[in-house]
């Protein structure tokens, strides 16, 4: 199975383990899950974040990413782009049918898009609801409103006091 998976992988195929469940296709915008509720996680008197020492606020300037773009072209030959900063943190995507140039392009353009400021790093909470992996949720400190980012992990400590969550988000999806 792990051969198939990496087979996949190669090929723009993302899997992953959501609630004992497999999945695996192309990731979509979560435009669905953006515009309905989200869980609200904050500080202060009634806030139920517990810890945000480990979030960092970052600039859009101050953002090293490097894009790696994987395609085919329209006879199934696999192309690769890379754009961005050498020492930044590695994103991907994949398209079907598209030509070196037109690959190269929406890279640039994704590396723009990408750079957003807002928010990085992890926050400690308590258990109530459990977080799971690409979960969208609203996070405001100080009563501001930081946006809304995407889980992209969730460490769950049990104690006597019953359980808490380290939930760590990645880049912004939506204010």
């Amino acid at each position: 199975m792990a051969q198939l998976l990496g087979e996949l992988s190669e090929n723009g195929i993302i899997s992953f383990f959501k609630n004992g469940t497999l999945y695996s296709g192309v990731l979509l915008d979560h435009e669905s899950q953006i515009k309905g509720l989200k869980p609200t996680y904050k500080t202060g008197k009634d806030g139920n974040i517990i810890d945000d020492s480990d979030l960092e606020y970052s600039r859009a300037e101050d953002i090293n990413l490097r894009i790696k773009a994987e395609g085919t072209d329209k006879n199934g030959k696999k192309i690769k782009v890379e754009v961005g900063d050498k020492d930044g943190e590695l994103r991907s995507f994949f398209k079907y049918n598209t030509t070196k140039e037109q690959l190269a392009s929406e890279a640039k353009a994704k590396l723009t898009e990408w750079k957003v400021e807002g928010l990085t790093g992890s926050f400690g909470t308590f258990g109530g609801h459990t977080r799971q992996l690409l979960d969208i949720i609203k996070i405001v400190l100080d009563g501001e409103n930081k946006g809304l980012y995407k889980v992209t992990k969730n460490t769950i400590n049990y104690g006597l006091g019953g359980y808490h969550q380290n939930i760590s988000i990645g880049g912004r999806v939506n204010d």
